[in-house]
């Protein structure tokens, strides 16, 4: 069986890419943060962007999205305070998206819900509090 998650590191962009592929569960994004976190090449304060565009998050329920923001938070000392970009395609999971970055709202992660990924990308390996977004 396939994995739903597949991660790529830029270290240069400070941007960590979660391309997700099929129906996406609160335990692939939990082993996914752990995962990332874990790699060598990850370093705190990186933008990260999950890539959803070939995937969904229609069965993750609201218990479950409040889990997995609550498990991130958990480890903002490892993971930083770097920015979190959502791309979707569906407008369900546009809405589910912002959800997780309503759940997220008071751990201060910078996040958004986009569904053009260069955008996200761009937008989440800026530094953190810069005002030159819209």
């Amino acid at each position: 069986m396939l994995e739903p998650v597949s991660t790529e590191i830029d270290a240069k962009a400070g941007v960590v890419v979660n391309t997700v592929s099929g129906k996406l569960t609160a335990a692939a994004i939990t082993a996914t943060i752990r995962a990332m976190i874990g790699n060598p090449e990850f370093q705190p304060g990186m933008g990260i962007v999950w890539d959803l565009r070939r995937g969904t998050l229609i069965e993750l329920t609201a218990d479950e999205i409040r889990g997995t923001v609550h498990y991130a938070a958990g480890r903002i000392e490892a993971r930083g305070r770097g920015r979190l970009a959502i791309v979707v395609s569906q407008d369900v999971d546009y809405g589910i998206g912002r959800m997780f970055a309503a759940y997220a709202e008071r751990t201060g992660i910078e996040r958004r819900v986009f569904r053009d990924l260069e955008e996200a990308i761009h937008w989440a390996s800026r530094k953190v509090g810069r005002n030159e977004d819209p």
